[in-house]
């Protein structure tokens, strides 16, 4: 009996011990997980900084830098992360490695039906859009990634990326990120399980190299794609932050109010449009 119950006192425990851990924002941005997470986040990262060096010599005064950025978090904190640099009115880098050393790099793969759309906003919150492998390093080993070497991790979940917020990093540097994607750790249970734990991985290919047929054209139609894009501005984090930055609570009561006014729609009408892809997706590993 005694030997049924210690599994069970020792979650009690590390549970209790685990409310008393302060998480960051990166691992948890909405600060309502029941215990620290540990997985893997990508963000869009908006980062403005104000130069004064240009400023005295005559020239524009802020500079702007564009990201994807992967963070790695363990029981709530952060502890490493890797940046793909991106334009401003990009969305997501896909096809690319993400590196945290000369060997080893993280690639996240779409799904067949995601594969074909530009956004990186995959409504309703909780979609599995696709998975997170690990790759050679190309640069330091000559080696492609491939469906043979490349190492599943876990599933790809939307995040709520109708939750952003502003970081400053120091008084001439403004932050904005945006989250987009996550993976479940071991109690989430609240994304739609497509494939099993054990076979999830089985229909992904890591160069999104898919086989398509007619059908699946005419399921991914031009029209749904064009309405997801559409949709792209509810989302965009502009450069209204820097507007943010100078008169927060304005922007914050303003961004609330869009946000409450329009959430309900976009995510009904994506869910729907989601819920209407159908495509054969056929095993490759």
């Amino acid at each position: 009996m005694w030997r049924s119950l210690l599994p069970l006192l020792a979650l009690i425990h590390w549970t209790q011990a685990a409310w008393w851990i302060t998480e960051d924002t990166r691992c948890d941005p909405l600060q309502k997980g029941w215990l620290p997470y540990t997985g893997w986040r990508f963000f869009r990262s908006f980062d403005y900084s104000f130069g004064l060096r240009a400023l005295a010599s005559g020239g524009f005064p802020i500079s702007s830098r564009h990201f994807i950025r992967m963070t790695h978090c363990n029981m709530g904190k952060v502890d490493y992360e890797a940046g793909v640099p991106c334009q401003r009115r990009d969305d997501f880098v896909w096809n690319t490695d993400y590196c945290i050393s000369p060997t080893t790099c993280f690639r996240p793969v779409r799904r067949k039906k995601y594969a074909t759309r530009d956004m990186a906003i995959y409504l309703p919150f909780a979609t599995v859009v696709g998975g997170l492998f690990i790759c050679p390093n190309f640069r330091a080993t000559g080696i492609n990634c491939t469906n043979e070497n490349a190492v599943p991790i876990k599933p790809l979940i939307a995040d709520f990326a109708g939750y952003k917020w502003t970081e400053y990093p120091s008084y001439t540097n403004v932050e904005q990120q945006v989250p987009y994607l996550y993976t479940p750790d071991i109690l989430d249970v609240r994304f739609r399980k497509p494939f099993t734990s054990e076979d999830w991985s089985e229909f992904l290919d890591v160069n999104e190299d898919y086989d398509w047929s007619n059908d699946d054209r005419t399921a991914i139609n031009k029209a749904v794609t064009d309405s997801l894009n559409l949709l792209h501005g509810y989302l965009d984090a502009s450069d209204g932050v820097l507007a943010q930055a100078t008169s927060g609570s304005h922007w914050r009561t303003m961004f609330g109010q869009l946000e409450g006014a329009t959430r309900e729609f976009v995510s009904d009408t994506l869910r729907s449009m989601a819920d209407r892809i159908s495509v054969k997706e056929k095993r490759i590993r």
